[in-house]
Parts: C-alpha cells; sequence; structure tokens
C-alpha cells in the first residue's frame, strides 16, 4: 500500500511537469523546446520520464484496448520497423522524423495515468482550464513580441535563434482548444477572454494553416454540440464584420501582396486571399505555395501509391 501511494504520487507530479511543459511550448515555442542537451531535449525528457510513469502505473496495457489506440500502436510499431535500419544511412534525420508518429506514445501515457487513478481526469480538466485562459490572454502578446520586436528577444545559447519563438499555426491550433473547451461547456468565455481570443485570431489567420486550424475544429465542435444556429449567427456578423473591415481597409491603405510567406501582412485584405485560396483562387504568392504543395504531393502519391515505393 505504500509502494502504491508512492507511486501515484509520483506520477501525480509527471502530470504536473508535463503540463508545464505543455503551456511552455505554447507560450515559447523553441525556447522551451530546447531544454536540455542535444539529442535529448525536454520533449524527449518528458517522454521517457512518461514511459517510466506508465510503466509504474501497471496499467499501459489498458491504454490499448480500443481501436483508436490499436491503430496508432500499429502504426507506430510500422514507423519504427522501417526507422530503424535506416539510423546508419540517415542518422539522426531518420529518428527525427520518426517521431511526427512516436510521439502519440503520450497518448498512451495519459490514458495509463487515468485508468491508474480515474480523479486525475478531474485534474486534468481544472489545469486545462487554467492554461486556456492564461493561454488566450497571453498569445496576443507573444504573438507581437515574435512579430514586430523579434531583433531585441535574446537568442538561444548555442543555437542562435530568438527564445521566443511560437508559429502561428500552433498558436492557432491552442486557440481552438481553448475555444472548443469553452463551446462544450467546461470554459467560461468573458468579455476580456473574447476580445483576447479576438486578438490572438487576428495575428494567427494571416497564413493558411493557421486559419484552417482554427476553423475547421471549431466549426465541427459546434455543430456537434448542436449550436448550428449559434454557428450561423457568428459566421453572418463575422463576415459582415469582415466585409465593412475589409471596405474600410481599401479605402485608406494600399494592400502590397507578400512576395513570401515571411513578409504577409497583417491585413483584412490577406486574411481574404487566404480564404480565397483555399476554395478558390487567390494572390499571385498564395497561389504559389499552394501550387507547390500539390505537386509536391502528387510527387508522393505517384512514387508511393501507384510507384515503387508503396
Amino acid at each position: 500500500m505504500i509502494y502504491e501511494a508512492s507511486s501515484s504520487r509520483v506520477n501525480d507530479r509527471y502530470l504536473t511537469l508535463l503540463m508545464a511543459v505543455l503551456l511552455g511550448y505554447a507560450l515559447i515555442g523553441k525556447g522551451v523546446a530546447y531544454l536540455g542537451v542535444g539529442p535529448i531535449f525536454i520533449g524527449e525528457i518528458s517522454y521517457l520520464l512518461g514511459l517510466a510513469a506508465a510503466l509504474k502505473s501497471r496499467c499501459i496495457f489498458a491504454s490499448l484496448t480500443s481501436l483508436p489506440s490499436i491503430v496508432l500502436a500499429a502504426m507506430m510499431a510500422w514507423v519504427l520497423f522501417r526507422t530503424v535500419p535506416f539510423v546508419d544511412t540517415y542518422g539522426f534525420d531518420a529518428l527525427r522524423d520518426s517521431v511526427v508518429i512516436m510521439y502519440g506514445g503520450f497518448a498512451f501515457i495519459v490514458v495509463a495515468l487515468l485508468v491508474e487513478d480515474p480523479q486525475r481526469l478531474e485534474t486534468l480538466l481544472n489545469s486545462y482550464r487554467i492554461f486556456a485562459t492564461a493561454f488566450v490572454m497571453a498569445i496576443p502578446f507573444v504573438l507581437l513580441i515574435d512579430r514586430y520586436l523579434r531583433d531585441h528577444v535574446p537568442l538561444f545559447p548555442g543555437y542562435g535563434f530568438p527564445i521566443i519563438e511560437v508559429r502561428t499555426g500552433e498558436a492557432a491550433v491552442h486557440l481552438a482548444g481553448a475555444a472548443i473547451f469553452s463551446i462544450v461547456g467546461f470554459g467560461k468565455i468573458t468579455k476580456a477572454w473574447l476580445a483576447m481570443m479576438i486578438a490572438g485570431l487576428v495575428l494567427v489567420v494571416v497564413g493558411r494553416a493557421a486559419l484552417l486550424a482554427f476553423v475547421v475544429p471549431v466549426a465541427v465542435a459546434t455543430i456537434m454540440r448542436g449550436k448550428l444556429r449559434e454557428l450561423a449567427k457568428v459566421v453572418a456578423v463575422g463576415l459582415i464584420g469582415l466585409g465593412a473591415a475589409y471596405a474600410f481597409e481599401a479605402s485608406i491603405v494600399d494592400y502590397q501582396e507578400a512576395t513570401n510567406s515571411e513578409t504577409r501582412t497583417i491585413s483584412v485584405e490577406q486574411v481574404v486571399e487566404n480564404a480565397e485560396s483555399i476554395v478558390g483562387y487567390g494572390g499571385e504568392q498564395t497561389e504559389s505555395t499552394k501550387k507547390w504543395r500539390l505537386d509536391w504531393w502528387s510527387i508522393i502519391i505517384a512514387d508511393t501509391v501507384y510507384g515503387p515505393d508503396f
């Protein structure tokens, strides 16, 4: 009994560590991701500690009892099988590519710890409520610093990149998570929260990936919750506001199309252009990057599904 109580406390501390790492990733980005000694950084450290915690819980096999978990485990096994033989050829690049799937092990870790003590679910929900609120209130300032004060941010020792570096796509994913958390009734939507959510969205939707990363899951969650009417109202008000802002901006600003993805401006014209390129034809710059991706995936499909690398 004493061993089990001690094990439970250790695993509770691990979940706290995991949530702290998540907050660091979300609000600071690479400045947290590179903590450690290469090639073992905070992500790998958290992963290894998590595996130890899952094994200590004695519930790791219980996390493999659903169809999604079996599919994920099979995918991870296949990726590992196809990675190990090529480590000698490609070195660390092979391992780095494999973690895209192998980090799915965090799902098994969390499930195992929840099975060990179901009361942790309430702790996680309460902690995520704090995380979602903190992230929404802070991310507009973080993105402004990253975009306009980048040259004044201290560099990470030994690597030379700014300590604060958060990508818009990553921020959009967390904004979507915070929005869905409130939509399903776990979080409270206040005027201040809503204002900062809108401010964060204004800063991230300069990219198409970020736009889709927010819109698609939030729309699905809203529909699944049976709030289609509320969604229609928000879309209608949003389109009216966007149209008014577009007309006002066009009357006072001479829009210059970006030359590349890094120079896209925070403007209504850019948002409209991004939307146009998703459903139809946008500007020259957005279309060139879209064409590159379409060509890239066409080559991949031709070489794998219909080619020699199947």
